[in-house]
């Protein structure tokens, strides 16, 4: 994948989940539309789980916070709690109680020639994760002790399901794609993964869980991982609308926006759960209203969403938790590119262009900082969320 979720600084320390910095601490989410979603798998998280417990819908653990999954359940038998493992790597280190951050260790790997090989014929880590050796994963032996390994660590605890990492269409990220000798192009070592996501998510499913994947450059390999879905609970796209750490850069280009808006509408349409995550600085308002009204343009209630600017700690904003309603029909889109969707209680706009528009709303409406206003200027790259001062009847239609 593009960005590699942290997996650990190191494996054997215990990972205690997440840290959510509040803005709003009375807030409630828009859960029937967009959710929220806590990636707590980086080496300082931490839970505050009375916060937690009243604004999450999905928790990503590693797979040895047993105790605070069930913590979790205890205080919200309904937020879903997904169990991180690697797809595409074997790890050579574990947790203290020998639970390991991957479907299959290094040992097992090793012992059953489940590792890829270079064109020199050595097993070769991931660049920069020394303790990650590349997996052979579309070797049928590997997929099977994968599911089989992975389905039993789901059924030791009350976990929801498998929150799958590093399930990409290409090995770019990881290693040159010419070098990986049994699969050097990325048609090759995309059509492998295929075949991994259709064994494990099938058994996966089978065994009455989620199977929720991180599938890396999904915008840029729709003709070869749109049909993944078909086996699969949902799937993230890490880098959604904007990418790397700091404010102000890294937006998505147009084109690309709209893939992403495609992959939310793919999931939302097929009954998928979709989770977005924008990365950006703690307190970046901007990226995080960006990201967000993107998925609420057409979320339709599978739709997860959370700015990060690591994997330790959330920043909650305001908007998240606005009474906005249930939408009122699809988004539509003006003659400038702004897309705009009508919710009974609320409005929300989106400019992806690189350009300012001004939008007449034809009522009054206030939020994100603006009071009963009933024209908005979008600045390029934005979004905002707004509630209604006089709501709607609601209708029927979803996108």
């Amino acid at each position: 994948m593009r960005r590699v979720l942290q997996l650990l600084t190191s494996v054997c320390a215990s990972i205690t989940a997440l840290l959510l910095l509040a803005t709003s601490a009375h807030a409630t989410p828009i859960a029937h539309v967009v959710g929220h979603v806590d990636v707590a798998i980086g080496s300082d998280a931490r839970i505050n789980y009375g916060y937690t417990a009243g604004h999450e819908q999905v928790v990503i653990l590693q797979a040895w916070e047993t105790s605070e999954l069930r913590r979790l359940k205890r205080d919200n038998p309904d937020v879903k709690v997904l169990m991180y493992q690697n797809a595409s790597s074997a790890s050579t280190s574990s947790a203290y109680d020998g639970l390991y951050p991957t479907g299959v260790s290094y040992d097992q790997a090793a012992a059953h020639h489940w590792l890829l090989e270079n064109t020199s014929g050595q097993p070769f880590t991931f660049e920069g994760e020394n303790w990650l050796y590349a997996a052979d994963i579309g070797s049928r032996g590997y997929q099977r002790a994968w599911a089989h390994n992975v389905v039993h660590e789901l059924s030791q605890a009350p976990w929801d399901g498998v929150f799958i990492d590093d399930l990409n269409p290409t090995i770019r990220y990881h290693d040159c794609v010419p070098c990986v000798a049994k699969y050097p192009t990325d048609a090759r070592y995309g059509a492998a993964m295929g075949r991994f996501a259709r064994y494990v998510g099938r058994h996966i499913r089978a065994a009455g869980k989620l199977a929720v994947a991180n599938i890396g450059s999904w915008d840029g390999y729709q003709h070869r991982v749109d049909h993944w879905l078909h086996w699969l609970s949902g799937a993230m796209d890490e880098e959604f609308v904007k990418v790397g750490d700091a404010p102000r850069v890294g937006y998505m280009n147009e084109a690309t926006w709209r893939e992403q808006l495609h992959e939310v509408r793919l999931t939302q349409r097929e009954h998928k759960m979709f989770i977005g995550i924008t990365h950006s600085s703690a307190h970046d308002r901007r990226a995080a209203l960006y990201g967000y009204a993107t998925e609420l343009l057409a979320g339709a209630g599978d739709a997860i969403f959370s700015m990060t600017a690591n994997y330790s700690t959330n920043t909650w904003f305001r908007p998240y938790g606005y009474r906005i309603g249930t939408p009122v029909g699809r988004y539509r889109i003006d003659f400038r590119g702004v897309y705009q969707r009508s919710f009974t209680d609320g409005e929300v706009l989106v400019n992806p262009t690189t350009r300012p528009a001004s939008v007449a709303l034809g009522g009054a409406y206030s939020g994100c900082g603006l009071h009963g206003v009933r024209r908005v200027t979008l600045r390029p790259q934005s979004g905002l969320v707004l509630t209604a001062a006089q709501p709607r009847l609601a209708a029927s239609a979803r996108s």
